[in-house]
């Protein structure tokens, strides 16, 4: 449960869930005071460098302190902490995944996606004929993508937009609210089952079910420009869904510098386990529909 921040200075980017519950508990020199009044269980230094009376703060208080180690080393390689006697270290690795990892999770991609769409043959037969008596028209949406070492790709969604969309507007992102949405493509899009024909495009080897989310080359072009080592989010396939999609989903949509460090994280400490973390948790991020455009 987040208390509050001790700062001189309001920030102006959060992390998600912190972006709406923001408060400024008051300056850095009265921190001692603070932390007296609201005794917190966990304390976050997220700027090492402040000469901060560390001492002071462990004898007067019982709270665990956690130190950010904030350097731009994290958004390059694999980063653990590690200790030598008495001095700690920042180890790194290469992301190295082995065929046999790498051909594990691909077959386990493709036979899910091959029973999911075999499953729910029916329901999207469903959602076929709601889109064509909403918007008469295409039923499907297929635009270019990029995905593992940025080989374009065309993605298969269900359309949840008027037809030609970007025709007066050219390359744009999907905002709350956005007129272009029809109605029922509004609820397939809060269900995420607009997503679904994307199990076609796993089958084909294009995406995997967990990476990061697949970028139109036009913000690619933007973001690569704008954000050190982005390109790094495509050493592996894209995903139909990702950490960055259980940790912010639409909201990281215009931060790709703060999406940038949930997809690294994914990247760099990739585990079977981890992508089932991420498929449950998914369903729960659909299931309270947080984060939607």
């Amino acid at each position: 449960h987040y208390i509050g921040s001790i700062s001189d200075t309001v920030p102006t980017q959060f992390r998600y869930r912190i972006n709406d519950h923001y408060k400024n508990l008051g300056p850095i020199s009265n921190i001692i005071q603070l932390l007296d009044a609201y005794k917190p269980d966990i304390i976050y230094i997220t700027n090492p460098a402040l000469a901060l009376p560390y001492t002071q703060l462990l004898k007067s208080h019982t709270s665990t302190l956690h130190v950010v180690a904030n350097t731009s080393v994290f958004q390059q390689v694999p980063v653990q902490a590690c200790c030598m006697d008495s001095l700690t270290f920042l180890h790194t690795h290469p992301v190295r995944n082995t065929p046999i990892q790498n051909a594990i999770k691909e077959l386990l991609d493709r036979s899910l996606a091959l029973f999911l769409l075999i499953v729910l043959a029916p329901l999207m037969l469903l959602i076929s004929i709601g889109i064509y008596i909403s918007s008469p028209g295409a039923i499907f949406f297929t635009q270019e993508r990029l995905t593992q070492t940025m080989r374009p790709f065309i993605i298969i969604k269900f359309r949840t937009m008027v037809l030609d969309a970007e025709a007066t507007t050219g390359p744009v992102c999907v905002v709350g609210n956005d007129p272009r949405v029809f109605a029922f493509g509004a609820i397939l899009r809060r269900l995420s089952l607009d997503e679904l024909p994307q199990l076609l495009n796993i089958i084909s080897g294009d995406m995997s079910f967990v990476g990061p989310r697949p970028e139109r080359p036009h913000f690619v072009n933007i973001y690569k420009k704008e954000t050190p080592h982005f390109t790094e989010r495509f050493h592996v396939k894209a995903g139909l869904t990702g950490w960055a999609q259980v940790n912010g989903r639409s909201y990281l949509t215009p931060h790709p510098n703060l999406k940038l460090h949930y997809d690294l994280y994914y990247i760099y400490n990739w585990s079977l386990l981890l992508d089932f973390k991420i498929i449950l948790k998914t369903f729960l991020v659909v299931f309270k529909q947080e984060a939607v455009h």
